[in-house]
């Protein structure tokens, strides 16, 4: 599990987008997460490796929908040359 070096509080979103970005280097990564900010789609989209985020509603969690496109997403990554 990542854990962030950072203590959450009630007014604040806990920053975790270096710790993710330390963590998958410069893999392929998919990133599921109800509370991604702008920092996170930002660094998504600026690199070169493959990246998919998914952001659940917090009231419904991992449905369906996400569980395909995360197969997909690794499906594609499988046939890559």
């Amino acid at each position: 599990f990542l854990r962030s070096q950072n203590e959450p509080t009630l007014d604040r979103q806990l920053p975790k987008t270096s710790d993710v970005a330390r963590l998958v280097n410069d893999r392929p990564a998919a990133w599921v997460d109800d509370d991604l900010d702008d920092e996170a789609s930002n660094w998504a989209h600026t690199r070169p490796e493959p990246t998919l985020l998914i952001q659940p509603d917090p009231a419904a969690g991992l449905v369906a929908a996400h569980v395909t496109e995360l197969l997909s997403f690794a499906a594609a990554l499988a046939t890559r040359s």
